[in-house]
C-alpha cells in the first residue's frame, strides 16, 4: 500500500541519516531497527501483490558483518540487545542471536531449549532458561574480571566464571553461519563494547534507543 511504502521510506532515510551523522565505531556496533523495519514493510507490501513467490520472505532475514579481524573478546566486555522472538524457536536444536562464527568464537543464543553462553564449535559455558517469547526482552551479557553475567530486562539470571579467549571471526546476528536461523523473529539495538563491562548487577533497562 502507499501507506506501507512511504514508512519504508521513512525508515530507509533514518538509517541513511544514522550512518552518515555517525559512520562506524570500532567500540560500539550499532544495528538500529530502520533497516529492518523498512525491509519488512516493503515485504509485506509486495505480498498484497499477490505474488507471493516473488517476494523474499522477511521470516529468515539475518545479518552478518563479514570483518575476520573484529569480535575476538580476550577480556572483559558487554553484548547488549533486544529481542522479540517466536515460540518456533525453542524447538530448534540451535537458535542463534549473536554468533562469531569462527571456531572459538562468541556463541549466544538457545540451544538445545537452553539460553546459552558458549564457543562456536566447542562448548557451553552457561546454560539458563531462555527469556520468553512473542514480547521484547532485553537481554545483556557481560564479562568482568572473569565473571560472565547475564540478564534478562536488568535481572540477573546466572553468572559464571570464565576467561576464556573468545577467538575473533565473522559476526552473524539472527544466525549461526551454518544456514540454522532464527525465524519470525526481531533484534534491534545491538551494542557491542569490547574491554568494559556495563553492568554486573541488577539494572534499569532504559527504553530510549542507544545515541551513538
Amino acid at each position: 500500500s502507499e501507506g506501507q511504502t512511504e514508512k519504508a521510506a521513512d525508515h530507509l532515510e533514518a538509517a541513511v541519516e544514522k550512518l552518515n551523522r555517525y559512520g562506524c565505531n570500532n567500540r560500539a556496533l550499532l544495528l538500529g531497527g530502520e533497516l529492518l523495519e523498512a525491509y519488512d514493510l516493503l515485504v509485506r507490501c509486495c505480498y498484497e501483490t499477490g505474488h507471493k513467490e516473488k517476494c523474499t520472505s522477511y521470516a529468515v532475514t539475518y545479518l552478518k558483518y563479514n570483518k575476520k579481524n573484529e569480535f575476538g573478546f580476550s577480556n572483559d566486555f558487554t553484548i547488549d540487545y533486544w529481542i522479540k522472538e517466536s515460540a518456533e524457536n525453542r524447538k530448534k536444536k540451535n537458535a542463534g542471536h549473536i554468533v562469531v562464527t569462527t571456531k572459538n568464537g562468541i556463541w549466544i543464543g538457545l540451544y538445545s531449549e537452553k539460553f546459552v553462553v558458549r564457543s562456536y564449535g566447542e562448548e557451553n559455558y552457561l546454560e539458563l532458561d531462555p527469556p520468553p517469547i512473542d514480547e521484547w526482552v532485553h537481554i545483556a551479557i557481560t564479562r568482568k574480571n572473569g565473571i560472565i553475567y547475564v540478564f534478562y530486562n536488568g535481572i540477573l539470571q546466572g553468572t559464571v566464571n570464565n576467561t576464556f579467549n573468545f577467538q575473533a571471526g565473522e559476526l552473524t546476528v539472527g544466525s549461526d553461519g551454518q544456514e540454522l536461523h532464527i525465524t519470525n523473529s526481531y533484534i534491534d539495538e545491538l551494542r557491542i563494547l569490547n574491554g568494559y563491562a556495563n553492568w554486573t548487577k541488577n539494572f534499569i533497562v532504559s527504553t530510549k534507543a542507544y545515541d551513538y
